[in-house]
């Protein structure tokens, strides 16, 4: 019995690709490395820790749930991701998704923390900046506008000017008929070198020290992403205060970039 046992695994083993177990070692090793990155995250002071042995909660309460943009605390040098939050009578309840968790439990942030909330104009869209400060440290959230409504429900905001909801301030948009034609040309020049590097199965991505070359499936992916790049900062120039596509034509675009890198690691390795 053991022999037969010994045998189908030997089988099983043989029958694996020749680079699986190198694979395998990368793949828990890059997720061993994401833990320890995440636990020691939260631990320096006024970061997301202090703010949940201050204020500790468990049960996810009801109501709709609303992904941080972004969520920077004052010692901090960079934002954190992964961040949502719910709004009830109580305060903010904020939790990390599936992959962040580890080390960030959740926490309910009273209201009477929130010093000030006003609505932002970026280049990705408007949103709402949520400045918060207490006895656990100082953090900023910034909160997409469909939470408005849940979040008014709960937090006076001010009324935005009407021209202001229109049209963003003149700092963060650029105007003139140069701004529009160089959008034009910038996105004519992509498309024919995009057309000229997939019609010679060849396109060249530069990089920090190198070019990395693609060529068929990962060169139309990669193609995509930087179309969708060029079509991100052609309509910023030609239509600055048009924002409402942009978040997810930027998601789309990292999204293409690393399906043809992994595509066209996997056909190298052939």
């Amino acid at each position: 019995m053991l022999t037969g046992i010994q045998g189908s695994s030997d089988f099983l083993l043989a029958s694996l690709p020749s680079g699986f177990g190198v694979g395998m070692a990368i793949v828990f090793g890059c997720a061993f490395l994401w833990l320890v990155f995440c636990l020691l995250d939260s631990k320096y002071a006024g970061s997301w820790g202090s703010f949940a042995k201050v204020y500790p909660a468990q049960d996810r309460p009801d109501g709709n749930s609303y992904f941080v943009l972004d969520c920077r605390f004052a010692k901090a040098s960079r934002g954190m991701k992964g961040a949502r939050v719910v709004f009830t009578g109580s305060g903010i309840y904020f939790y990390m998704t599936f992959f962040s968790r580890p080390g960030h439990p959740p926490f309910l942030l009273p209201w009477d923390s929130i010093k000030s909330v006003s609505r932002e104009y970026g280049f990705l869209g408007d949103y709402y900046r949520i400045y918060i400060q207490n006895a656990a440290g100082e953090m900023r959230a910034d909160l997409p506008l469909k939470a408005e409504q849940d979040l008014s429900r709960y937090h006076h905001l001010k009324p935005q000017p009407e021209n202001q909801l229109q049209h963003p301030t003149t700092a963060h948009t650029i105007q003139g008929i140069p701004s529009k034609i160089g959008g034009v040309l910038l996105l004519a020049v992509v498309i024919y070198w995009l057309g000229y590097s997939l019609n010679n199965d060849d396109l060249v991505l530069p990089g920090k020290h190198s070019a990395a070359h693609f060529h068929g499936l990962a060169a139309w992916i990669e193609a995509g992403a930087v179309l969708c790049f060029a079509i991100l900062g052609a309509g910023f120039l030609i239509i600055p205060a048009y924002r409402g596509y942009r978040r997810s034509l930027l998601y789309a675009a990292w999204a293409l970039f690393f399906i043809g890198l992994v595509v066209g690691i996997w056909r190298h390795g052939k």
